[in-house]
């Protein structure tokens, strides 16, 4: 919890007793420092990154597993499709770098039968908003840059994950 007032706390306190383990800030630290810190004390294979606004649906994690699993050593950063929870339009398909070199959400989708066929897309960078990341990875790769206080830090992640050889992908079967 990153300093809220909004009665998140009284709830993370029905939560204090195993499996979840609950940090408190007394301020809003940002996006980079609460997730570092939160990953420091993580035990997992695999950290997921979730953030709290989300609507998860029934099986949304066994995908982004599968696609982690099919790209093997080579995996890097795995997101998947996000709706708006409202018009249920695609607001997040991965992330890509427009003409004038600015990162931009991927709002269309392949085809069904596409999406049935290659379910995983390989992208520059996924948001930070629910993504899988491998411990160890996120070990090599210093976890998310304390310098950007909320934005840009899951882009840079990505980044750094491609520089070392790493492939960034979107499990389009996993939607939220």
């Amino acid at each position: 919890d990153d300093g809220s007032t909004d009665g998140t706390r009284d709830w993370l306190a029905t939560l204090m007793d195993p499996p979840f383990r609950v940090l408190l800030n007394e301020r809003n630290l940002g996006y980079a420092v609460g997730n570092n810190r939160a990953a420091a004390v993580a035990r997992g294979e695999f950290l997921a990154l979730l953030n709290n606004d989300l609507i998860l649906t029934p099986a949304w994690l066994e995908p982004m597993l599968a696609a982690h699993q099919a790209l093997g050593t080579r995996a890097g950063l795995v997101g998947n499709v996000q709706r708006d929870a409202r018009s249920g339009a695609v607001d997040h398909a991965g992330l890509e770098i427009d003409l004038t070199g600015k990162p931009t959400h991927v709002r269309t989708l392949p085809s069904w039968i596409s999406r049935q066929l290659r379910p995983v897309r390989p992208v520059p960078a996924v948001t930070g908003a629910c993504l899988l990341v491998t411990s160890a990875l996120w070990r090599q790769l210093g976890g998310f840059d304390e310098a950007f206080h909320n934005g840009g830090e899951d882009i840079d992640l990505g980044f750094r994950a491609r520089a070392l050889g790493r492939i960034n992908a979107v499990a389009l079967r996993s939607v939220i």
